[in-house]
């Protein structure tokens, strides 16, 4: 089984011979760096926030479910 809180889907397709196949990629990717604060905002109204960096995690894992063999293969 997969840890939920590393890896999200990226996308699902079936095969034409009813084969699965699923793609999961890091969770902690994040292509490009936070926005700044926003000016001429009350201090009322803004939410606290903190800026993040960008990270490249390229990480991918792809499943493949093969029905007719009942065989299960992951893939980096």
């Amino acid at each position: 089984a997969l840890v939920d809180n590393i890896w999200t889907r990226f996308n699902k397709y079936k095969l034409d011979n009813s084969d699965k196949c699923k793609t999961f990629v890091c969770r902690l990717s994040k292509p490009k760096e936070s926005s700044g604060r926003k000016e001429n905002i009350s201090s009322e109204k803004l939410r606290i926030t903190s800026k993040h960096p960008a990270i490249d995690c390229e990480a991918k894992i792809k499943i493949t479910w093969l029905m007719a063999t009942n065989i299960v293969r992951i893939e980096r």
